[in-house]
């Protein structure tokens, strides 16, 4: 359901009135939805391209990634939950509560090594820019 349409409305639009989306998970590799396969299926994820991941983040959620406000509204909720990184180039928070978070100490440590990794990956960047400008 595009829960836009309903935002701000009182009352709300009877669902019969309210445009559907419909998320195929087979669009992302998933052979079928058995504990399982979801488990195999966030793993192949994972290894595929960030473009392809953002897509399933915002559809999984009901933003269709097709319509280009929803999409980038969808990866907004989920950047805004810890999902995904700050500047959206990673999804390891899903994929450390996912696939990784057995306990709470589990997914704290998963978490706290997606930060880590991200300031590293952030420090990098800047110091390629810095590279970049000095040389020119």
């Amino acid at each position: 359901m595009d829960n836009t349409f309903a935002y701000g409305k009182n009352p709300a639009p009877s669902f019969d009135k309210m445009p559907f989306f419909t998320m195929k998970y087979s669009d992302f590799g998933f052979t079928d939805l058995t504990p399982e396969n979801i488990v195999k299926g966030y793993q192949n994820l994972e290894k595929t391209s960030w473009s392809n991941q953002e897509k399933f983040l915002s559809d999984r959620i009901g933003f269709d990634a097709s319509n280009s406000s929803l999409f980038k509204e969808g990866l907004d909720k989920e950047m805004n939950w810890g999902l995904i990184n700050g500047s959206k180039t990673n999804a390891k928070g899903f994929y450390c509560q996912a696939l990784r978070a057995k306990t709470g100490k589990d997914i704290t440590e998963c978490l706290s090594e997606a930060l880590l990794s991200d300031k590293r990956e952030e420090i990098s960047q800047e110091r390629e820019d810095e590279t970049e400008i000095l040389i020119e």
